[in-house]
């Protein structure tokens, strides 16, 4: 979205320097018209739409490896050295255990509901930097892992990880 913010503000930009060619300044009176025989024409006030203020800057949290969640004993850490958020979900797994929320978290929150029938922080969504190192948020072994289609037309890949601190269990791993 960043990226189209300066397209549009170009093109207001053209839209208010046109019509300040065409039309006067506010408070002036327009030019006498070339046939005097043609009425007067009042003064047109320039439409000026507002113009919505930038977003405020975002915030990425540069950190170690910190844990962000607890599951019964599982420590889940953050995957990035650079997150901007944690946003709690609910799983699309029955078997999927709720999360509880670190005090080291980056900017958690909770998100709207999926309707699932699961809890509200069975899963987690992590905003991170596309462009650095994604790591394991648990130390385990990689059971399996392949790819899948997201939302119907997306091909998506996943892992599963049996986490050291909880044998048999898994740890899924997507996106």
């Amino acid at each position: 979205m960043q990226s189209r913010r300066p397209i549009i503000a170009v093109v207001l930009l053209l839209i208010t320097t046109l019509l300040g060619a065409c039309v006067p300044a506010m408070g002036e009176s327009a030019p006498p018209p070339d046939n005097p025989a043609a009425p007067a024409v009042a003064p047109v006030e320039p439409v000026v739409e507002a113009v919505p203020p930038p977003p405020p800057p975002r915030s990425v949290t540069e950190q170690p490896f910190t844990p962000f969640a607890d599951v019964e004993g599982v420590t889940l850490y953050h995957p990035a050295a650079r997150v901007e958020r944690v946003g709690f979900h609910e799983a699309n797994h029955d078997g999927a255990r709720p999360m509880v929320t670190l005090a080291t978290t980056v900017s958690p929150m909770t998100l709207e509901s999926r309707n699932r029938g699961t809890g509200s922080r069975t899963a987690a969504d992590i905003v991170a930097d596309p462009a650095g190192e994604i790591r394991s948020p648990v130390t385990g072994t990689v059971i399996r892992g392949g790819s899948y289609i997201l939302y119907c037309n997306t091909r998506d890949y996943y892992v599963v990880i049996e986490p050291d601190e909880r044998p048999g269990w898994e740890v899924k791993v997507l996106h």
